[in-house]
């Protein structure tokens, strides 16, 4: 999908965290002015049950004696899944854009874990900027390097679906 346009509607829905949604709103509106912006995620049990937590025990786990707990908790665990347990994830996020005179366009982008995609994209996003000839300010990454950046990143594969007019 193209940035840009009168897109006066965009709906975001894919399999990724918590924050990665917040990201998503805030980048979708700077890369495309939208100003009608509603993300959707994938609920697992794991994200529903800190949301639990997080309500009923927040105010104790804010506080100095809850933060030494958590981080004597989070030491416990592995670093983070294995290159094979990565290997085998992937995130899927379907976007469809609809603008002022009712046209709609949709997408499916797929891209690997969030672990390395989150890598790639910033040792991409360094080995360009490095090589700008002037400073960009603070943009998005489809600001910066285009719509398409994200299929320039190893395993980032992207599915245009055929525009439709909705009125």
């Amino acid at each position: 999908m193209s940035s840009g346009g009168n897109k006066t509607q965009i709906l975001l829905y894919g399999a990724y965290g918590y924050t990665g949604r917040l990201t998503a709103v805030a980048t979708a509106f700077h890369s495309t002015g939208a100003g009608n912006i509603t993300a959707y995620f994938r609920r697992t049990g794991l994200l529903r049950s800190t949301d639990l937590v997080g309500h009923l025990f927040g105010p104790l786990l804010r506080s100095g004696i809850g933060q030494r707990g958590l981080a004597a908790l989070v030491h416990r665990f592995p670093e983070g899944p294995t290159p094979a347990e990565r290997a085998v994830q992937r995130s899927t996020i379907w976007a469809n854009a609809t603008d002022t005179s009712g046209r709609s366009s949709k997408a499916r982008l797929a891209t690997p874990d969030a672990y390395d995609f989150a890598a790639n994209s910033a040792l991409e996003i360094a080995l360009r900027i490095i090589s700008l000839p002037r400073a960009q300010g603070l943009v998005t990454p489809s600001q910066a390097f285009g719509a398409d950046f994200v299929l320039s990143l190893p395993g980032c594969t992207r599915e245009d679906f055929p525009t439709t007019n909705l009125t």
